[in-house]
């Protein structure tokens, strides 16, 4: 089969597709730039001619997703499927070929798609937290135009930020509402054993922890994952009936079998499981490194705030701790020696030291300026405590942030290869639709 299938390139915008052999000499229309082109052989077996046939025969069909058959007055022939076509099934291969690619695409897209999953964050928590929408009637058309856009950037297609509310448009608000409770059913109801599984995982891990220490720990680390895997697996199975749904308008009842039947035939129905596997190393990969970017420039920016606002913070300099090492001056008595301690406390705190009362004793007026520096002592701790607390507060907020987006950019490249996969996989001919 593989011997039968070519890549081509588009002429105009150079995005590639998969045809058949005996698609050559076929026109064909680029969805991405709309350019009408005849399929040609690639240099390695030779130019193929132009199909025969007089002037006025309709045109072929188009061979792929990406390929539509251009405008003509005569109705159109039925659709070509994809390659791969429907009954025919990949292997772990081509799983792998669906990472890369779409890692790629969503490298390439990496702006907008960041911009989109926050934005559907920031809608939900927001239109929750203020009960403007309840989250029950927001959550299924923006989970709906999330998947639309992630289709989108497999396809190599553009507009991808209007397309997250493209659930709430074109007859698809109903449709994915019923897709997202309906999957959210079916989860809850999978995850149970799982929680089960957990459960005797974790008593029976904590029973060896408290017996061998490190056995039980390396018990629990192992056994874990495999807790997870049966509700990862069902997960994987049903992870295109959304799509489905949203993009080709597949009925909801029908979507769940159907995306079990289409992951079912790549590599054995365990394709797309592998997949999340992978992509979740990936993921834990991409995370600590998020993580530790955020913290790197928490740090830096912080102190050298800190450093900037109150620099008496990070001093650590003999002049910040006291005045006791001041030396005497030869032949300076006691109240000059001690009133020089005092002036220089008050300069160091940026304070103006009480002036001399005619007539005030050397014993009143140094009471007055202990209780003077003690005050401004005080004033001056309260500002630099203010100064910490709110650069700290400035800091956390910006190193939020900054941990949103990076995690929002992950989040969006790793969820275009599970839509690459449905775009090869699902053909437009194929759904029965609702």
């Amino acid at each position: 089969m593989e011997a039968d299938i070519l890549t081509i390139k588009c002429p105009a915008c150079g995005n590639t597709f998969n045809v058949k052999r005996e698609w050559i000499g076929r026109k064909a229309k680029c969805r991405s730039c709309q350019r009408v082109f005849v399929i040609a052989a690639p240099a390695s077996i030779g130019s193929a001619p132009a199909a025969a046939g007089p002037p006025s025969a309709p045109p072929a069909t188009a061979p792929t997703a990406g390929l539509q058959p251009p405008p003509s007055s005569a109705p159109p022939p039925p659709p070509v499927p994809l390659v791969p076509g429907p009954g025919e099934a990949v292997g772990l291969g081509r799983v792998f070929l669906w990472v890369g690619e779409g890692m790629m695409r969503g490298l390439r897209c990496i702006v907008p798609l960041t911009v989109v999953i926050l934005l559907s964050q920031i809608l939900t928590v927001v239109a929750s937290v203020l009960c403007v929408v309840p989250a029950v009637f927001l959550d299924p058309p923006i989970t709906g135009g999330l998947v639309l856009v992630l289709l989108a950037a497999a396809r190599g297609e553009g507009g991808l930020v209007g397309r997250l509310f493209a659930g709430f448009t074109e007859g698809r608000y109903w449709p994915s509402m019923g897709a997202y409770w309906l999957l959210w059913v079916v989860f809850t109801a999978a995850s149970i054993p799982t929680m089960i599984l957990l459960l005797v995982v974790g008593i029976g891990s904590f029973m060896v922890i408290l017996e061998e220490g490190l056995v039980g720990l390396l018990l629990l680390a192992v056994l874990t994952p495999v807790a997870f895997a049966p509700s990862i697996y069902v997960f994987s199975r049903l992870a295109w009936a959304m799509p489905l749904v949203m993009d080709q308008r597949v009925k909801v009842g029908e979507s769940l079998g159907m995306s079990w039947r289409l992951t079912g035939r790549v590599a054995h129905g365990f394709g797309v499981f592998v997949m999340l596997i992978v992509l979740s190393l990936v993921g834990f990969v991409g995370s600590a490194l998020v993580l530790g970017t955020t913290l790197a420039a928490f740090n830096v920016t912080g102190l050298a705030a800190i450093q900037a606002t109150a620099p008496d913070l990070l001093d650590s300099s003999p002049g910040n701790a006291g005045v006791d090492n001041l030396k005497r001056n030869p032949g300076e008595s006691d109240p000059a020696y001690e009133q020089r301690k005092i002036a220089r406390e008050f300069r160091r705190l940026r304070h103006p030291m009480p002036a001399r009362q005619p007539g005030e004793s050397d014993a009143a007026y140094g009471a007055r300026l202990q209780t003077a520096l003690a005050n401004a002592t005080r004033e001056n701790a309260v500002k630099k405590a203010s100064q910490a607390v709110a650069v700290g507060l400035v800091g956390l907020v910006a190193a939020g942030c900054l941990y949103l987006v990076l995690s929002a950019a992950l989040a969006g490249v790793l969820a275009v290869p599970g839509m690459v996969g449905y775009r090869d996989m699902a053909s437009p001919a194929q759904p029965s639709g609702g």
